[in-house]
């Protein structure tokens, strides 16, 4: 889930119209190459500069869509030999998919093979950040605008709790291997006194069992706190996954929105969601409340 945004990378500034590729602050950079690592001017009535594997690249993309490529490809799928064109890119042969979107390109030099990205359409966020209570209530939400980076992460935890004496008992994060690693390497003890396990689904399909220090530092099995004398877990590691199924069913109203627009709606639906969960909570006999915000502790 996200919506369109200016396609420099990490630019927070929202574009004027979702039709735009860049924000009124770089909007300069619509006259240059698509391809992400050249600084070039691209040719004009082109979007790509004058480098032959740019211009190349460009040319095969645009015959993809004309009918004598299509015909061609059907009559090689009926086994009929044709003579073959030269390639156009090395690497690159008529048969292969290429995203209309984004994609990347193995070109080769006397240096070796040197990854290059291309991005021929607009730019869309990389992902919505939530923190979710175990029992399905959203505390909060954020951006990712170019990645899921760890320090990322890190800074909106912080941004959620600004008070260490505020932070959960446990936050289960499908990634804390690595954040953990982050904060050792970073010397930062703010999260000393919470358990950081991976979530129960995550940690048995997506975590390798030679991973020693993810087996040792985020196996949620550790913590006896965290199961129950009958074996079954006390809490619902996979609300985040939960919460992230119910919001992916809006990305087809949300993605062609502005931000403003996008922030407003999904902020409002996230509101509404709890109102209903804590409803259904106290109808269950359970006891949810607001835990208060001390910034003078």
């Amino acid at each position: 889930v996200g919506h369109y945004c200016c396609k420099v990378h990490n630019c927070t500034i929202p574009l004027a119209n979702n039709r735009h590729h860049f924000c009124p602050m770089h909007m300069d950079r619509q006259h240059f190459c698509v391809f992400t690592d050249c600084d070039l001017p691209a040719r004009a009535g082109h979007r790509t500069c004058s480098i032959p594997e740019h211009s190349e690249y460009e040319d095969y993309r645009n015959s993809k869509s004309k009918a004598f490529f299509l015909l061609r490809q059907r009559l090689q799928r009926a086994g009929v030999q044709q003579p073959r064109s030269s390639l156009l890119l090395d690497g690159i042969s008529e048969d292969d998919s290429l995203d209309d979107d984004s994609g990347d390109l193995a070109h080769k030099s006397d240096k070796g093979n040197r990854l290059s990205k291309v991005m021929f359409a607009r730019r869309t966020t990389h992902n919505e950040q939530l923190v979710v209570c175990t029992c399905g209530v959203i505390v909060a939400r954020a951006t990712m605008y170019g990645a899921e980076s760890i320090s990322g992460v890190k800074d909106f935890v912080k941004s959620v709790y600004p008070n260490r004496l505020d932070l959960p008992d446990v936050i289960f994060y499908d990634n804390n291997c690595h954040l953990q690693s982050h904060l050792q390497a970073q010397d930062d003890d703010f999260f000393r006194g919470t358990m950081l396990p991976v979530d129960v689904f995550h940690f048995k399909s997506k975590h390798k069992e030679s991973d020693e220090f993810c087996q040792k530092h985020c196996n949620p099995a550790q913590w006896t706190e965290l199961a129950g004398e009958d074996g079954e877990w006390v809490f619902n590691s996979s609300a985040a996954e939960q919460s992230n199924v119910w919001i992916g069913g809006y990305q087809a109203i949300l993605r062609d929105m502005l931000a403003h627009n996008f922030d407003f709606f999904l902020d409002e639906l996230i509101k509404r969601r709890n109102k209903i969960l804590v409803a259904k909570l106290r109808q269950e006999g359970k006891a949810p409340y607001h835990i208060p915000l001390y910034a003078d502790v």
